[in-house]
Formats: structure tokens, sequence, C-alpha cells
């Protein structure tokens, strides 16, 4: 089996930190933004990943603000994902999180 391990909650900060700017930018310009393909794949994987680690809802809030991304930015984030996510997917994988749910308004 070639599975990988869920992030840890520090591995998904540090993460997070990484693409902070890239997160600001997508809540200036919107969930349609378009980043170069190399980039796109790296925030999609990153998603991904923190989906698949099945935080809850406190731990996300507390890893996001920890990586310094407010909550509007981080909710900017998701819908950016899940705006790429459709464009390339007819329906989400059984068991996934929708990321918009993430985070209360």
């Amino acid at each position: 089996m070639n599975q990988t391990q869920p992030l840890t909650s520090y591995e998904a900060i540090t993460l997070l930190r990484t693409i902070q700017p890239l997160a600001g930018l997508i809540l200036e310009r919107g969930p349609g933004y378009q980043f170069d393909e190399n980039t796109q794949l790296f925030i999609s994987r990153l998603i991904a990943q923190i989906n698949q680690a099945d935080f809850s809802t406190p731990a996300l809030s507390h890893i996001h603000h920890s990586a310094g991304i407010s909550d509007q930015a981080m909710k900017a984030l998701w819908n950016w994902y899940s705006y790429r996510r459709a464009r390339v997917e007819t329906s989400p994988p059984d068991g996934e999180l929708e990321m918009e749910n993430w985070l209360q308004d």
C-alpha cells in the first residue's frame, strides 16, 4: 500500500504558514483566481491532506490561527479549493467534509 499518513497539527500549521500569503491573495481576488499549475496543485494537495487528517473544528481553528491566517482568508482558501475541485471532479469522494462547513460565518 502506498498511503500517506495524515498530517499532524504541527505539519498543517507549518504548511499553512507557507501559503499564508496565497490565502490572502485568494481572499482579495476571489475563488476563481488562477495561480500557475504547480502552485494550484500544491495548494490543492495541502487542503486535501488537511481534510484527510480529519481535524475537529476547534483544532482547525487553532491550526489556521497559529499559521497566521484570518478566518476570512481561511474561508476564502477553502472556497477556492471547493471551486477548483468542482471544476475537476463531478462529485467529492465519500466521507470528505465540505470545506465551507469548517468555519462558522
